[in-house]
């Protein structure tokens, strides 16, 4: 089962978990030639409270990569949120010898603007974890102080204590009161990005929200329709109307009786020890389109590899017998027995389980169906840990099944289905109220950030056409006129962004795709204006070298 907020070009290592997470991993993107060397930048710590509202509050360590080649005395402070993952130096790995070309898209505004960048890492995941907890035991308690707001706040205290030291840093003011600040992210840090300018626009200066999914939601049913869309723009119309009308049949016999359900779990999975439950069965189902995010219809290179959604289609949109494949409107509408011709094709498809990450152990069929309550699929890496923290207790984003007629997920993997995986997932001490609802609290989420309605001044969101968490964006259409310093906009209206057309989760953050390079190309030249607005709204305030550094025409 995948749960993926939180980016096809991308090694993106997600373990599949019960919501697929919105983490993007973004490729080694620099290619060194012989004269270029590889940048090694060292981890660093800051200490900061584990509770931001309690001054007594006991501490915990959190790490940071600082990247430095490119700074001009004077210049802003560009922050890369590495999000629900642990954070690596992937965009800045190169320095100062490395081409324009071979840089990262993150080292390009860095270089572009004179900047110095952060790789932040998010309060519970890589090394950044509250001391003398064992997080791998899934204690509610242990993960209480893991919530939004006191990871945004985690930034705001790192912001204003900021400093370095040596050339060319001396008798420079690096916090927020004399440097801008520029948070860039995507997914889940996308989110933080827009968040900041929210509730701390004191802190951060500009943001660049990347497929940003801003409206907490508990059922997310949204996140399979983009699938359906894009695979058919693509071409692969034959592929979705046979797989919808196998997963329809599939929903009639698990609704039908215990003997229907079991022959078709016993059809496409074999038995199991334990037995399926509808909605683990579902669950499984669903990871077959869970590579869209982040690899379109290719296959996933991660470890394990998967063999991708087109090696899928081809497979069971191909009638060996008559050498074709399916029309536009698949086996279902021109063969009699066309879902049962689907259902075998897709079992009989070599690298089936692999896309469904199945593993079940076998067992030999029992002659009457066994009972199957619902099995707890328990993450045990402490980052997966975390993320189901967030979205149970928060964020919501349960990628419950599409009913209708775009459907391609079971409507057995369903709210229940994940709010057991939930309560399951973390140890309850006995002693007042759960820290895990029996629904995220999605809707304080929205009240206290807006969501859908945010509108905060000096922000650039972009999301792809065919991004499964397009619908948790607040961009709808292209608006690509960079607004007035101060400008933010009233709910409902345009905001300032760009719709990638024909990308999905993270699209943007490749150096080398055109409308990606146009995306950041758009970031800049806002930047720019902004920037120059800030050296003349702070021309009494400013660090040495800063007008030529921010905004060299003034």
């Amino acid at each position: 089962m995948i749960f993926i907020l939180l980016v096809g070009f991308i090694p993106f290592w997600l373990k599949l978990t019960l919501a697929n997470r919105l983490i993007y991993r973004g490729p080694d993107q620099v290619v060194l030639n012989d004269a270029e060397t590889l940048a090694k930048v060292p981890e660093e710590f800051v200490t900061l409270p584990l509770d931001h509202t309690n001054a007594a509050a006991s501490t915990f360590r959190n790490r940071f990569f600082v990247k430095a080649d490119w700074y001009k005395k004077g210049g802003p402070v560009f922050l890369y949120d590495g999000g629900e993952g642990a954070a690596d130096t992937s965009y800045i790995k190169g320095n100062s010898k490395t081409s324009y070309e071979n840089l990262s898209f993150f080292e390009r505004f860095l270089k572009d603007h004179g900047g110095l960048g952060i790789v932040w890492e998010h309060r519970y995941y890589g090394k950044s974890l509250p001391p003398g907890r064992n997080l791998e035991q899934s204690k509610e308690e242990d993960f209480k102080y893991l919530t939004t707001q006191q990871a945004l706040s985690d930034v705001v205290a790192f912001a204003r204590s900021f400093s370095r030291s040596g050339t060319p840093f001396d008798g420079l003011d690096l916090t927020p009161a004399k440097t801008p600040w520029i948070f860039v992210g995507c997914s889940y840090p996308g989110s933080r990005a827009a968040l900041m300018r929210v509730a701390h626009p004191d802190t951060i200066f500009a943001s660049y929200a990347a497929s940003a999914p801003v409206q907490a939601a508990v059922a997310m049913s949204s996140y399979w329709e983009p699938t359906w869309s894009g695979m058919r723009k693509y071409g692969y119309s034959n592929c979705t109307a046979d797989m919808h009308a196998a997963i329809v049949a599939i929903d009639a016999r698990l609704s039908k009786s215990a003997t229907d359900a079991f022959n078709i779990k016993r059809r496409i999975f074999g038995c199991t020890d334990p037995a399926l439950s509808d909605g683990n069965f579902a669950s499984s189902l669903s990871n077959l389109w869970t590579t869209w995010q982040s690899y379109d219809m290719s296959p996933d290179q991660a470890d394990p590899p998967r063999p991708g959604i087109k090696q899928m289609c081809d497979f069971i949109s191909y009638n060996p017998d008559t050498r074709s494949y399916s029309d536009a409107g698949g086996w279902a509408k021109v063969l009699r027995n066309g879902v049962d011709f689907t259902l075998g094709r897709l079992r009989s498809w070599p690298g089936f389980t692999t896309q469904a990450s199945f593993n079940e152990t076998q067992i030999s069929c029992p002659s009457t169906p066994p009972s199957a309550s619902v099995r707890c699929e328990k993450d045990d890496e402490v980052d997966n840990i975390s993320w189901k923290y967030q979205y149970c207790t928060e964020w919501g984003y349960w990628q419950v099944g599409n009913p209708g007629t775009s459907q391609i997920v079971s409507k057995f993997y369903d709210l229940n289905f994940y709010r057991q995986q939930c309560l399951c997932q973390f140890q309850y001490a006995g002693k007042g109220p759960r820290a895990i609802p029996d629904t995220p609290r999605a809707d304080l989420i929205n009240q206290k950030y807006g969501g859908w309605n945010m509108r905060p001044a000096r922000t650039f969101f972009t999301v792809g056409e065919f991004d499964p968490w397009r619908t948790l964006s607040p961009l709808r259409v292209d608006n690509t006129t960079i607004p007035d310093c101060e400008a933010s906009t009233a709910p409902g209206t345009p905001l300032f962004g760009k719709v990638l057309s024909n990308k999905q989760h993270c699209g943007d953050f490749d150096n080398t795709d055109p409308d990606a390079r146009a995306a950041h190309k758009l970031f800049s030249a806002a930047l720019k204006k902004w920037l120059c607005c800030y050296t003349e709204k702070n021309k009494g305030n400013l660090n040495n070298g800063a007008k030529d550094a921010l905004c060299p025409k003034l």
